[in-house]
C-alpha cells in the first residue's frame, strides 16, 4: 500500500511537488556553472592555448653590440693559451738632436733612430658547455598538446648563457686577476674629482662645465697625443640626456652629440657603468676606439657540435668558444670619471 500521507502537505510555503521542482531547477543552475563537474575538466571553445613559450627576458645592450664598444679581432689565435702581439717603441736621439748646421761638415754626427721590440701577452679563455636530450624528454615533447622543439629550446638557452656571460666578462672581467673588462682596466686613469654629480642630477651650470671640460681633461691626460672617440656612460644617465637645457628648447643629448661629432666620437652606454665606479658609484669612460689602443679578441666564435649518441637512450651536444676580454694596449689613454659627490653636497 502506497503511503500518500505527505502527498498534498506543504513544505513551508510550497507543496511537495512545488518543492521538488524548485530543487531540480536549483541543481540544474548550479551544475551549469561547470562544463563537467566530474574528475575530468573539458576545455571549451572559449579557452585558447598560446603556441608561444614564455621566455625569460634578459638584459641586452639596447641594440648595441660589443664591437660598438671595443674593436674585436675574430678568428686570430685560436687554441693558443696566450695571444702574443709585438709592441714597438721608438728610441734613439730626439728630434732636436737631428738638426744640423748645413755648412758645418757634420760627418757621422747625424741623429739616429732605433726601436725596441717587445711583446704583449693576452690570456685566451676557453669555454665549453654540454646539454643532453633523453629519449623520454623527446617523447614527452612530441606528445605535448602544443609540440615544441626540445633541441631548439636547449640550444637557445645555451647560446644565451654564453652571450650574456661574454657580455658580463667584456665589461666586468672574470675576476681572476688576468682578464679585465672595459670598466675595470688596471692601466686606466681614475679621476674622482671632476664629477661630483651624474648627468641626471647636474644643474645647467654643472652641465655646461662638464661638457666644456671633458675634452680638455682627456687632452691633458694624453699630452694631446690622442683624442677620445668613445664616451661610455651609465644607462640611466643616457636617458636623462633628453632633459631640455636652458630656455632654448634643445636637449642635453643634442649638445653632447655636437661635442662628440666635432671630436669624431660616439656615445655608448650600459647598465654596468651604474656600479663600476669608486665605492660602487657611477663610472664614465673616455677612450680611443682603435686596435692600437684597446682591443678584444674572439679566437673561436661560439661553435656547437652535432648531436651524438651516448648509450641507446640519450643524445649529447657540446659547444666551445674562446675569447680575450678587452686589453688596454697604451696606458694613459683610458680615463675613468667616477661620480663622487662632494662632502656636504
Amino acid at each position: 500500500m502506497t503511503n500518500n500521507k505527505y502527498k498534498f502537505e506543504n513544505i513551508g510555503r510550497l507543496t511537495v511537488n512545488e518543492f521538488e521542482n524548485e530543487m531540480r531547477g536549483t541543481l540544474t543552475a548550479q551544475n551549469s556553472l561547470f562544463n563537467n563537474p566530474g574528475v575530468e575538466q573539458n576545455i571549451t571553445t572559449t579557452t585558447q592555448i598560446m603556441g608561444k613559450v614564455n621566455e625569460t627576458v634578459y638584459y641586452e645592450l639596447d641594440g648595441q653590440k660589443l664591437s660598438d664598444f671595443v674593436p674585436i679581432e675574430v678568428g686570430y689565435g685560436a687554441f693558443s693559451t696566450k695571444i702574443l702581439q709585438a709592441a714597438v717603441t721608438a728610441s734613439g736621439t730626439d728630434f732636436k738632436s737631428c738638426l744640423i748646421a748645413p755648412q758645418g761638415g757634420r760627418l757621422k754626427l747625424d741623429g739616429y733612430t732605433e726601436i725596441e721590440v717587445g711583446t704583449q701577452e693576452f690570456p685566451n679563455n676557453f669555454f665549453r658547455d654540454t646539454y643532453s636530450i633523453t629519449k623520454e624528454g623527446a617523447e614527452i615533447a612530441s606528445r605535448a598538446m602544443i609540440p615544441f622543439n626540445l633541441l631548439q629550446l636547449k640550444e637557445k638557452a645555451r647560446r644565451t648563457k654564453f652571450d650574456l656571460g661574454l657580455q658580463d666578462a667584456w665589461f666586468n672581467g672574470l675576476g681572476d686577476g688576468k682578464s679585465y673588462g672595459l670598466l675595470n682596466q688596471p692601466g686606466a686613469v681614475v679621476d674622482t674629482q671632476f664629477m661630483t654629480a651624474s648627468i641626471a642630477d647636474m644643474t645647467d651650470a654643472q652641465w655646461t662645465t662638464w661638457l666644456s671640460g671633458i675634452r680638455g681633461l682627456y687632452n691633458a691626460l694624453t699630452s694631446a697625443t690622442a683624442n677620445f672617440t668613445r664616451l661610455c656612460i651609465p644607462q640611466t644617465d643616457y636617458f636623462a640626456l633628453d632633459k631640455v637645457f636652458g630656455q632654448f628648447g634643445i636637449t642635453r643629448r643634442q649638445q653632447l652629440d655636437e661635442v662628440l661629432k666635432n671630436n669624431g666620437a660616439k656615445l655608448v652606454y650600459t647598465t654596468y657603468n651604474e656600479t663600476a665606479g669608486t665605492g660602487g658609484g657611477k663610472r664614465y669612460a673616455l677612450y680611443k676606439y682603435d686596435p692600437d689602443y684597446i682591443q678584444g679578441f674572439l679566437p673561436l666564435e661560439y661553435t656547437p657540435s652535432p648531436l651524438y649518441p651516448q648509450g641507446a637512450l640519450e643524445l649529447i651536444s657540446n659547444c666551445m668558444a674562446q675569447f680575450v676580454t678587452p686589453q688596454l694596449k697604451r696606458t694613459n689613454t683610458l680615463l675613468y670619471l667616477d661620480v663622487v659627490p662632494s662632502e656636504g653636497g
